[in-house]
């Protein structure tokens, strides 16, 4: 789970992602293992340990979206939207227009 926060942070926050290439190839690699996993128990099993510079990058990358400054989250405007519609024995139509035409 820590994983996917951090790939979502970093995403959201637009944090770059190659300072911290060890970390997540070692999350490529872990889920590559499980997935080859016949026994679906085993996926509970506490991992073995990482090495330290693996290790490393997974800290500075928690640091570096701890870090960041918040996203603001401007809200969105209503569309003008034009809308005009017919219909006849045959059918019915519809044109949809906002401010970019």
């Amino acid at each position: 789970a820590t994983a996917g926060i951090l790939q979502y942070a970093s995403r959201t926050l637009n944090i770059p992602l190659a300072p911290f290439h060890a970390a997540r190839r070692a999350i490529s690699d872990v889920a590559w293992l499980l997935e080859g996993m016949t026994d679906r128990k085993l996926w509970d099993s506490p991992l073995p340990p990482l090495c330290p510079s693996v290790m490393k990058s997974f800290r500075q990358w928690r640091a570096a979206v701890l870090s960041a400054p918040p996203r603001k989250i401007v809200e969105a405007q209503q569309p003008q939207l034009v809308l005009i519609t017919d219909a006849s024995d045959d059918g019915w139509g519809a044109l949809a227009f906002d401010e970019h035409g």
